[in-house]
This record gives structure tokens, sequence and C-alpha cells, in this order.
């Protein structure tokens, strides 16, 4: 027998509540998380592109840097 089919129903009740928990908690975490990175992107976008991104940043700067020397 397996030890779930021999335990009291109250505590399958309490395992099944803590990983109906744990999916809410990872599912909350996982909506603020694309919130805030969409809400980032959107305000990147409004201010002029990818360029605003901060991982772009040194790159373009560099770039523009490279492309005022050659004129």
């Amino acid at each position: 027998m397996s030890p779930e089919a021999s335990a009291p129903p109250a505590d399958n009740l309490m395992r099944k509540s803590h990983v109906i928990n744990n999916l809410i908690l990872i599912v909350m975490v996982t909506i603020s998380f694309l919130a805030v990175w969409v809400r980032l992107v959107w305000a990147a976008c409004l201010r002029g592109g990818r360029r605003t991104w901060a991982f772009h940043r040194t790159q373009n700067t560099q770039q523009q840097q490279h492309q005022d020397t050659q004129r």
C-alpha cells in the first residue's frame, strides 16, 4: 500500500492544500514579475525604443561614439 492510501483523509487534504498554495504562490510571483517586466519594456518603448534598455545602453553608446568619430 502506498503511504497516501494509508494516511487519514485530513493529511491528504493538508497535502493538497499545500500543493494548491504553492501553485497559487508561483502563479502570483510569475504574474507580478511579468507585470514589472512589461511595464519596464513599455516605458522603454515610450522613451524611444530599445536604446534606453539598460543592457543595450552600453553597447549603443559605444556604437554611437564610434559612428560619431567616423563622421
